[in-house]
Order: structure tokens, then sequence, then C-alpha cells
């Protein structure tokens, strides 16, 4: 058990440098990572300790199955979910396309951002005339917007620029259908919105996009499978805000 837990360990902290790599920064999921690694891999040089120490106080064991089982069942709920919101029937007169900001790398979008960007072209293809809202503000390190590097990445596929409408202010999911939604001109309920996402982001941008009155549908990306472990993670913490603590 020491064996691979102290596997499990280096493996954790081993992801989380990755990601720092990747994504240019350290955030609070790579350090909540690192820090998980390091108290893991400390627990197996006092392994036997430490069960004794668990075993000789019940309260303290019974609150730890409790939050494990909690973390367990909270989880299974929210990918259920997750999945489920990536399952809409798409109606064919969507007014406008958003698509939401997934960070930039060395002033180009990520890879997660691309998938994004990807799939919102495969969806203009099939409506030609569609006007695309790019939204995404400047973030740590980053040298321009998110919504600009999007334009200019669309273009670079093929899409007229005249369609595209850039937001280069906001910094999170809220914002990005918020300032959006001040661009679209005449808005109103009736206005249907395709939202261009991640697979794991639906669930919330769709749930936030209802909560500013958007008739809203998902069209789902997928998730670099490198990233899919910390964009989960930071996902739950996120829904976990915005279902209990109505946060945006």
């Amino acid at each position: 058990m020491k064996i691979l837990l102290r596997i499990i360990s280096i493996a954790c902290f081993l992801y989380a440098l990755s990601m720092i790599y990747i994504k240019g920064h350290i955030d609070i999921v790579t350090i909540f990572l690192s820090i998980f690694a390091l108290i893991l891999l400390l627990s197996t040089f006092y392994y036997k300790q430490v069960l004794l120490y668990i075993s000789k106080r019940k309260k303290l064991s019974f609150l730890l199955y409790l939050f494990l089982g909690l973390f367990v069942l909270m989880s299974i709920w929210f990918e259920i979910l997750m999945y489920k919101a990536q399952n809409d029937s798409i109606p064919a007169d969507i007014d406008f396309i958003i698509v939401l900001g997934s960070g930039l790398k060395d002033g180009k979008p990520s890879a997660t951002l691309q998938n994004r960007l990807n799939m919102a072209f495969d969806f203009m293809k099939e409506h030609p005339d569609i006007q695309v809202i790019t939204t995404g503000g400047t973030g740590i390190g980053e040298v321009k917007s998110e919504g600009e590097a999007m334009e200019e990445y669309l273009i670079s596929l093929g899409v007229n620029e005249s369609l595209i409408i850039p937001e280069t202010v906001a910094t999170s999911t809220f914002e990005n259908l918020l300032y959006s939604k001040g661009l679209i001109t005449d808005f109103n309920n009736n206005n249907r919105v395709a939202i261009v996402t991640s697979d794991f982001h639906l669930l919330r941008a769709k749930m936030l996009a209802n909560r500013l009155d958007y008739d809203a549908y998902g069209v789902s990306a997928k998730t670099p499978l490198y990233e899919t472990v910390y964009s989960h993670i930071r996902e739950y913490a996120a829904l976990v805000n915005s279902f209990f603590f109505n946060k945006q």
C-alpha cells in the first residue's frame, strides 16, 4: 500500500508540474495537487502511526470517511450532470454563436480553446451567415485578449471577418456571457444562442446563461486528454460555488 501511495503522490506532483508548464502559471488547482501529493507522500513514511492515530479517534475516522464518501458522491453527481448537459438538440434557427475563452499560449489559442474554435467553425459551416461572438479578456501573462486571438484563429480558418464580434474584457464565464449579451443587437428572450465550450464546462455555462435570460443551447468541444483531471477538479469547485452559493 505504501508503494502504491508513493506512486500516486509522485504522479500527482508530476502532473501538477506539467500543468504549470502547459498553462504558464501556478493556480489553485496545481497548488491543491501539489499539497495533496506532499501530504500523501509524507503519510507513507508514518503509515502505521497515521492509521493507529485515526483508528483510536472514532469521530475523526467518521468525519474522514464521511468527507470521502460525500466527495465521491458529489463527483459522480457532477459527472452525470456534466454529461447530460452535452446532449442538447440544437434548433435550426440559432441567432448567434458565443465561443467562450479558455486561455492563450504564446499569444495563440490554447489546445482547449482551439478545440472550441474548431467546433464553432464546423457549426458555422451549417449556418454560413450566423454571427459569432468570441469572448475573453487578457489573462495573466497574455499579450492580447482571448477575444482578439480567437477572432484571428477563426479568420485563419476562413471565417468572414464581418461575421465575428470580439469581446475583449471578460475574465470569467459569467462575464463572458454578460458582456456578450451586451453585444447582441436588440437582445431579447427570443434570441436563440449556441454556446460553444468544452464538454466539462457546458453545465455551468448553461446554468449561468439561464440566469442571464438566454435561450441557450450547448455545443460541446472535446477536452484534451491530458487536461481532463485538471479541468474537472477546477470545474467541481466552480460548480459548488454556483450550485450551493449562487456565485458567478
